[in-house]
């Protein structure tokens, strides 16, 4: 008869311990990492490599060996684990214990230096956390929240900064933006600074230019640069600027138009074309639309009240080239204000046209008939003496 199969070996009790006290040394180890400031974040291929380090020695610990050999394997059971929860990467890219307590050593250093002294280094800092935070939480948190405190003190040096700054300095805007975009790129730190410094530079602006006396047009473009530089600056302040040189204008002109009633059509184009050459921050083929809307209107009543008195002297052809001169002048611009102002000129003119043709049509007026000779008394006979 065959032998009965064997009974299964009955489970090594020293190899058991081994474990348990391998899972015991790593479990010290990971807990002792905690305590001194390097997280207790686990990675099973750390746990594994830590468990497989100490199990080797461990299986010497429990073994018959002498004492001093099983206290050596002891230790080195806690020195391999360490060096293994150390040295040894996680998965999917996970970096080692060493390499992401360095770059957070790294960090650090970066910390010491102000953020607002050196904006450059906001992005390198984030991307350096970003890298080790999903890996390593709890290491990076400590740095995290060192790196938050960094940021907010800059931030408020940016307010205080915003708060700080003249209406007119436009370099101190420039090197301020540049170091909040590197900063801040949401842009939301000394947001009510920010509304306060555009309250100082419009009040700047105004003011300066109001102090130019109205129609003082060598005057305006002295102080042109100032307002193009902070349009360039900070271009959110480009709408306050084109209504306050308006404004400016408009008040020129109603001021020329009150003072000079009676001037003729082309001294009103002359203002126009003067207007245009302004160095303005509006560029537009419509700028100054108010004003100029103002000296057409003045132009063209002078010009009709010109096409009249020609008109009533019987200069039909006087009249109809005021009113094609005129028309050709102001086109465009009564073009910038719609359909209405561009049939005013063509009126006008039409009218002077039909009367110039009437006039070459029924020829030159008849000469009047020389007035009737006085009749002519003969002299009284004379006397005989």
């Amino acid at each position: 008869m065959s032998a009965p199969p064997a009974a299964p070996a009955p489970i090594n009790g020293r190899g058991l311990l081994a474990v348990l006290l391998a899972v015991g040394v790593v479990a010290l180890v990971w807990q002792a990492f905690g305590l001194f400031g390097f997280g207790t974040d686990a990675h099973l291929i750390r746990v594994l490599a830590a468990l497989g380090a100490a199990l080797v020695c461990a299986l010497v610990v429990v073994s018959r060996a002498g004492g001093a050999v099983r206290l050596f394997a002891l230790l080195a059971a806690l020195g391999g684990a360490a060096a293994a929860w150390w040295f040894v990467p996680g998965y999917n890219g996970a970096p080692s214990l060493a390499h992401a307590h360095e770059a957070c050593a790294q960090i650090e250093a970066q910390l010491a230096v102000p953020l607002f002294e050196a904006p450059e280094r906001g992005r390198a800092v984030r991307r350096a956390c970003e890298a080790v935070k999903p890996h390593f939480p709890q290491l990076a948190s400590a740095t995290e929240e060192r790196g938050r405190e960094w940021e907010d003190a800059a931030h408020r040096a940016i307010s205080q900064k915003w708060a700080a700054l003249a209406g007119d300095d436009c370099a101190g805007v420039r090197d301020l933006l540049a170091r909040q975009k590197e900063i801040d790129p949401t842009g939301r730190a000394g947001t009510d600074e920010r509304l306060g410094w555009i309250k100082r530079a419009r009040a700047a602006s105004d003011g300066a230019l109001n102090a130019v006396p109205l129609g003082d047009w060598a005057g305006f473009d002295r102080t042109a640069a100032k307002r193009k530089e902070l349009v360039e600056t900070f271009g959110g302040l480009r709408p306050f600027v084109v209504v306050s040189e308006d404004g400016w204008v408009n008040r020129s002109v109603r001021a020329a138009l009150d003072a000079e009633p009676t001037a003729r059509a082309d001294r009103w184009a002359a203002l126009e074309a003067q207007l245009l050459a302004l160095n303005a921050t509006q560029e537009e083929d419509a700028r100054f639309a108010t004003a100029r809307l103002a000296l057409f209107a003045r132009a063209h009543e002078t010009a009709q009240r010109a096409a009249t008195k020609h008109i009533e002297a019987r200069e039909y052809d006087a009249a109809f080239a005021l009113a094609r001169a005129h028309a050709v002048r102001w086109n465009a611009t009564a073009a910038l204000f719609g359909e209405a102002e561009t049939k005013k000129l063509d009126k006008l003119r039409d009218a002077c046209a039909v009367l110039a043709r009437l006039a070459e049509i029924a020829g030159p007026p008849d000469e009047p008939a020389p007035p009737p000779r006085e009749r002519e008394v003969a002299p009284l006979p004379r006397e005989r003496f």
